[in-house]
């Protein structure tokens, strides 16, 4: 039998539970965990678990190592058993957590983890669920120090308070969020293979589109429309008209618009390649400063402030914003103006590539890591741009670009250097019209599977309620867990 020392006091437990419950600190817990040298305990070869090897999205060891024990790295030391917890020290937040399964038993794990091993006094997939529920992450992280390597310590996280219940009703509990966790990563399943069937025959479409052959029928019954060289002809002239006021605008010939492209894709001999910079009318990002001040609220004088988080492929995503005082306003709207109908593309970050249409009437501030092309409405539909940098061979060319390791991004000096084919604009409109007409619903629907935060939001409350005795399953009855 496993004695404990004194429960937590009250006022030093987090919230109420259930009377029959009592507060403890995770070392009470635990129990310790071998340490071992591979190389002098000769084990030949051996998985090796480390942080890279955590899927922190499902939780689960997903890309492992083989070592042979001459070959293992200085921090393979800790040897695991099934049903232990890795938990990352290093940026708690990110959650890399995953609990071992009896493929990896006797394994070896990174010291780059704390390894939770239970000494039965609490059901091991109990204590796993705590470990990720945000009231364990969010409490850990107010003690975690560093700024290129926040970490917390190992005695902050044995310090930290659990809640108990008693056995039977632990093992209640975790069958119940075995249950209802396991419909919601069965929903998770579901939605990313429609995702993924919806990704495909976007990419399909898009691909017959900026192939030609989307609008190979009404080329055929529409010969006469204004030819490119004509289009290009005009952009020149305006181009030429606004370098007299600003002198940053280059005005090309008709002779370098148009480029020989050296890619793999191929379009009607009626198309011509030019280069984003020269067909459209600025490309602009927002500032490389993030402001100070800034405010979760709208309020007198105050404009919105957005992001990459904010741009997605179906529109932009105004459920989490923010907001900057008017002067902060004015000083980044004067270095980019983002007006109704430009088109808005992601250049910084995981979401890199990510395009869509500024469907806001009201002036907002950018940040940089997401750009602004203006074009001259005459001579190029924004939609029609905004469709190509979606389209395989436009993500393609901008993948292919990508630079930085810790952030990826692309600069506006290879934005600008991007290849566009231009049909005129007549089939520009055609082209756009039948996307929209193919695509459609489909946005629409791909739109309501961006369910990611519900369903995160969703586990964590029902952690919330499991961890405060509120899933339903408490007997009063049973002896408290000390």
């Amino acid at each position: 039998m496993i004695l404990f020392p004194e429960s937590l006091p009250p006022d030093k437990q987090p919230h109420p539970v259930p009377e029959n419950w009592v507060w403890v600190k995770l070392k009470e817990l635990l129990q310790k965990v071998e340490k071992i040298d591979p190389i002098k305990a000769k084990i030949g070869e051996f998985t090796y678990l480390d942080i890279s090897s955590i899927d922190n999205l499902s939780y689960q060891i997903t890309e492992p190592k083989i070592y042979q024990d001459s070959e293992a790295p200085s921090r393979a030391q800790q040897v695991v058993q099934t049903g232990d917890i890795l938990f990352s020290t290093v940026r708690p937040y990110l959650k890399n957590i995953a609990m071992v399964d009896a493929m990896y038993d006797k394994q070896i794990a990174s010291t780059g983890f704390y390894v939770m091993r239970s000494n039965h006094t609490i059901e091991k997939k109990l204590l796993f669920y705590f470990v990720i529920s945000n009231e364990f992450i969010n409490r850990l992280c107010e003690f975690q120090r560093g700024i290129s390597y926040p970490a917390v310590k190992t005695s902050t996280v044995l310090d930290q308070p659990v809640p108990l219940p008693p056995l039977p009703e632990q093992r209640r509990i975790a069958a119940k969020l075995n249950a209802l966790i396991g419909k919601l990563r069965e929903a998770r399943t579901l939605i990313d293979e429609a995702r993924e069937s919806f990704a495909l025959r976007r990419a399909a479409i898009l691909h017959q589109a900026f192939s030609g052959k989307l609008t190979a029928a009404w080329r055929a019954e529409h010969p006469d429309v204004e030819s490119v060289e004509r289009l290009l002809e005009r952009v020149i002239s305006k181009k030429r008209e606004l370098s007299k006021t600003d002198k940053k605008v280059k005005v090309p010939t008709l002779e370098n618009m148009m480029i020989e492209y050296d890619g793999d894709a191929h379009v009607p001999d009626t198309w011509k390649w030019v280069h984003f910079k020269d067909i459209c009318k600025a490309i602009k990002d927002g500032t490389h400063f993030s402001p100070q001040e800034q405010f979760n609220e709208d309020g007198e004088g105050r404009f919105l402030y957005l992001s990459s988080k904010n741009i997605r492929d179906y529109g932009m995503a105004l459920d989490d914003v923010t907001y900057v005082n008017e002067e902060v306003h004015r000083e980044i709207y004067q270095r980019c103006d983002p007006e109704f109908h430009d088109v808005l593309l992601v250049k910084d970050g995981a979401k890199t590539g990510t395009v869509t249409l500024n469907t806001l009437h009201q002036e907002f501030s950018l940040l940089s890591s997401v750009a602004v092309l203006k074009v001259f409405e005459s001579t190029l539909e924004a939609s029609f741009l905004k469709y190509f940098i979606q389209s395989p061979i436009g993500q393609q060319h901008i993948l292919g670009k990508l630079a930085g390791s810790a952030i990826t991004r692309i600069t506006l000096e290879k934005i600008n250097r991007f290849f566009l084919p231009i049909p005129p604009l007549e089939e520009q409109r055609e082209i756009v019209r039948q996307l929209e007409s193919l695509l459609g619903h489909e946005t629409d629907a791909a739109g309501l599977l961006d369910m990611d935060d519900e369903l995160d939001l969703l586990e964590q409350s029902i952690l919330s309620r499991a961890f405060r005795g509120e899933l339903g399953t408490n007997d009063p009855a049973e002896s408290p867990a000390l």
